[in-house]
């Protein structure tokens, strides 16, 4: 069986700029042998005009050129939906991927985050097996959601949530949804590396004193929950001096450029002294070690977190987590097992009343540490989501094929 994953419009794979949902689809890609994989995505110049891997695995669609190729088609005349948002963009990708899936001919297309795209290809492909696999919640608003609903051969979330939600909505889908959760290298994040030197230059240079230190990581935007956050660490400071809080990320994947309300952010802490340490984007392969450096992670998301994959990094790497009950951070968190969950991320005071209650208790932190790794090493590995996406495609072909 040949299986050909698409991926949304906007970030490569490999994944040169970062993005969650583009990790784990280079993850798959170069560690399944079975059934045959390949992955379509956009092209970027930051894949430095390599392709970023073996050509018989990564395909890519030149989003500019497609768009030169559609509009000198058309003579000029583009559908006025063309002017709405991103519409433009997708149709032009949606082009690209399918020129490049009549090359692949695969038995499977996976669509990856994109409902929107089903309709499309369905009709493209009539005959080929169409796979969803959601990593975030679809706009239930589109009207086109019904259709890909209907076409669609089975559906795949990352977690429990997400699928209970789209069920909700779509009961007639129940048999063909299935439950994928994320998965960490836990070789990578790891508590061994709290005492290396790596995290300690970090301590050293963001003047971290043990027991003080809060973490956050991740886009830099309003539905993270950083600005209540920021307002919890008002409420830390007050009552542990030394305590700061370091925030891992920016509004965009791999973007340097900081947009009003990261501006905003700044602000704020700059009224509280050198309580907040803002360190732009990171390379993945750096995170690990802002993990080993900091005692508790903050994740105090006000949306429904479709899976929260920096909750099982921190876990992984022994660093308890005070996160919202949001979304799929339940299904993760233990309250008071291997972390402290949060009713309402909005209260600062509660939010500040969990932060320090670790910090301030090195031995339940340890405690809740060991707990959140065990428990990652047991149910959250990378090796256990690539054994779970293996059976689903054997029980599938199976069933289709």
């Amino acid at each position: 069986m040949r299986v050909t994953m698409v991926n949304a419009e906007w970030l490569p794979i490999p994944p040169v700029l970062g993005g969650a949902v583009e990790q784990t689809l280079y993850e798959t890609a170069t560690a399944v042998r079975d059934p045959v994989l390949s992955v379509i995505s956009p092209w970027s110049r930051a894949l430095n005009g390599e392709g970023g891997g073996p050509s018989a695995i990564f395909h890519h669609v030149h989003i500019s050129e497609q768009a030169l190729r559609v509009r000198e088609a058309l003579e000029g005349e583009m559908p006025s939906i063309l002017d709405y948002r991103g519409a433009a963009r997708c149709f032009y990708y949606l082009n690209g991927v399918t020129d490049l899936l009549k090359d692949l001919d695969p038995d499977v297309i996976q669509v990856h985050n994109r409902p929107v795209f089903v309709p499309y290809l369905l009709r493209q492909f009539p005959e080929k097996r169409m796979v969803l696999y959601m990593h975030n919640e679809p706009d239930y608003a589109d009207p086109r959601l019904d259709e890909a609903a209907e076409g669609l051969h089975h559906l795949v979330f990352v977690s429990r949530f997400l699928a209970d939600r789209f069920v909700s909505r779509f009961p007639g889908c129940a048999s063909r949804v299935s439950v994928i959760h994320n998965g960490v290298d836990v070789d990578v994040w790891h508590p061994g590396l709290k005492q290396g030197p790596e995290t300690e230059e970090i301590r050293e240079r963001h003047g971290l004193r043990p027991g003080r230190t809060a973490l956050f990581v991740g886009r830099t935007v309003v539905e993270k929950g950083i600005h209540h956050l920021l307002e919890a660490m008002e409420v830390v400071r007050r009552r542990l001096p030394g305590a700061k809080l370091m925030v891992v990320g920016s509004p965009f994947y791999g973007a340097v450029k900081a947009g009003p309300f990261l501006e905003r952010l700044r602000q704020r802490a700059a009224q509280m002294g050198d309580a907040v340490v803002f360190t732009g984007y990171v390379d993945r392969d750096r995170t690990p070690y802002y993990y080993a450096a900091a005692d508790v992670t903050a994740v105090p998301s006000t949306w429904g977190e479709p899976f929260g994959k920096v909750v099982i990094e921190s876990m992984a790497s022994g660093t308890p987590v005070v996160g919202s009950r949001r979304g799929a951070i339940p299904e993760i968190v233990d309250h008071g097992v291997d972390g402290l969950l949060v009713d309402d991320p909005k209260d600062a005071g509660a939010l500040a009343r969990s932060i320090v209650e670790l910090m301030e208790d090195s031995e339940r932190r340890r405690e809740m540490g060991d707990a959140a790794r065990r428990k990652v090493v047991r149910r959250f590995t990378r090796a256990n989501r690539l054994r779970r996406l293996q059976a689903f495609y054997r029980a599938f072909e199976a069933r289709f094929f």
